[in-house]
């Protein structure tokens, strides 16, 4: 479907980045998440918080099936306590992501300088 998704993590920061471009299917977004939540499994073992900055301005709206899965892996995924920031390429993709997200401490941005520093401020707080 010409998407793809790459992660990388800073277990020093406690920090994971995700990159998404092109469109999914469902399957490749539980994979996706598969992937990432064993590659974090030690960060997970110490009970603390990770902060995740997530790049999807390569990233199209996805179709309901896939945004679907990616809501229900972004729930197993991500912990409450957990910061996470979405920088989308438009409004409309924000939208789709909060509203398939039960995350507790979500925001999306347009800009990644704002969501640095909202992830900054965050990380200043918890």
């Amino acid at each position: 479907m010409g998407g793809g998704q790459t992660f990388s993590i800073d277990r020093f920061a406690r920090l994971c980045r995700i990159v998404g471009t092109g469109m999914w299917t469902a399957a490749d977004a539980r994979r996706h998440f598969a992937e990432i939540e064993l590659a974090l499994r030690p960060l997970r073992e110490t009970g603390r918080p990770i902060t995740f900055l997530i790049d999807m301005r390569g990233a199209a709206v996805q179709p309901r099936e896939t945004a679907l899965a990616m809501g229900e892996g972004a729930a197993c995924l991500h912990r409450e306590t957990d910061i996470v920031a979405v920088v989308t390429g438009s409004v409309l993709h924000a939208m789709q992501v909060k509203a398939h997200s039960k995350v507790h401490c979500l925001e999306t941005f347009q800009c990644m300088e704002e969501a640095e520093s909202w992830m900054a401020e965050q990380r200043q707080t918890a």
